[in-house]
């Protein structure tokens, strides 16, 4: 099929991993498994990542292995996660809340991935700058990292006693079948623009000799081949558009106070943060967040009294009856103010 001749070459894919003593990596090459590990320690005076790029540079580079399509595993506390039931969220509200609490984590900057299975869902959270680190410093040693994430934890696994090699296998899977979780789903590439490239090229230059040298029935010809090939772009163009899903317009809320993912927060303060997100409207915006058992006190910022009064009736309608308006004031044309929503009667 045509098609398939235009899309990019997955037949072998790399997995890397590195517990901070060794970095271990799995080579899936069509259909079989390689792996190879080297014991390496970071030096001070150098970043870490750059570091590391370097030296899977030349251990890849040594074994003739090609560095094209490559995935590299975090380890757990590299990226903020948390795991939770999917009974806990409206599955109309997934995706809202994953957005939510990746912003309460991260902040404004952030990349964000999940992934559901067994019913319960899976969130990592990363700042776009860290990604970035990870991307230039790969392609500053020749070589295309595709994926980025953290390998999801087992309720019936113990987390250490999960082999590096593991890690690695994972994260080739990830570049591999191209699913979540990934926070590098742009540089997951279907098409091969090389080829698609040289097609282009090659298709006009045998259409301008056709149309000097050949009937009218030999252009039709080669217009119905440009046809083709237009119909490849426009698909590599929709793909490309899904993938942008990162770039959307965050919420207009201000970042959220650090939580940690691993708090033991009851379900009604979860939902009523992934609330708080939805109702932000760009003229109200949250600079505080304090979070207890059954309360939140929320300070935050408005262009006028009429806007706080309304932000408070949108409190009462979609997170809580119980809401209380602290004090406010006017500084700098703006209005500071305070609320404190109690969760339970």
């Amino acid at each position: 099929m045509i098609l398939d001749f235009f899309r990019a070459d997955y037949s072998e894919v790399i997995g890397v991993y590195y517990d901070e003593e060794k970095i271990t990596l799995s080579r899936h090459i069509n259909g079989e498994t390689e792996s190879a590990e080297v014991n390496f320690s970071i030096e001070d005076d150098v970043s870490e990542i750059e570091q590391l790029a370097e030296k899977i540079s030349v251990i890849c580079s040594q074994r003739g292995w090609k560095t094209s399509k490559m995935g590299f595993c975090l380890r757990k506390g590299a990226a903020v996660t948390f795991q939770t039931q999917l009974l806990s969220i409206p599955k109309d509200e997934i995706e809202d809340a994953v957005k939510s609490w990746a912003i309460a984590q991260v902040g404004e900057d952030s990349l964000y991935t999940s992934i559901k299975s067994d019913g319960e869902i899976w969130m990592e959270a990363i700042s776009k700058s860290t990604a970035k680190e990870y991307v230039t410093a790969w392609n500053k040693n020749s070589m295309t990292l595709c994926a980025l994430t953290v390998k999801p934890e087992e309720i019936s696994t113990q987390i250490n006693l999960v082999k590096p090699i593991e890690y690695a296998d994972f994260v080739a899977e990830v570049v591999k079948t191209k699913k979540a979780p990934n926070f590098l789903h742009e540089h997951l590439n279907t098409w091969n623009y090389k080829k698609i490239s040289a097609a282009i090229v090659a298709l006009f230059f045998f259409a301008l000799v056709g149309i000097s040298i050949v009937t009218s029935y030999q252009y039709y010809n080669a217009a119905a081949q440009l046809e083709k090939i237009n119909a490849v772009i426009a698909e590599r163009d929709d793909e490309l558009r899904l993938k942008n899903f990162i770039d959307e317009n965050i919420s207009e809320m201000k970042r959220l106070n650090e939580l940690c993912a691993a708090q033991s927060n009851s379900v009604p303060a979860f939902n009523a943060l992934v609330k708080l997100g939805k109702i932000a409207d760009g003229k109200t915006y949250l600079t505080k967040i304090n979070l207890s058992d059954n309360d939140i006190e929320l300070e935050g910022v408005a262009d006028n009294p009429d806007e706080i009064k309304n932000y408070v009736s949108r409190l009462k309608t979609n997170v809580t009856p119980n809401v209380k308006l602290g004090n406010f004031s006017s500084n700098d044309g703006e209005t500071i103010f305070t609320v404190h929503l109690t969760l339970k009667d």
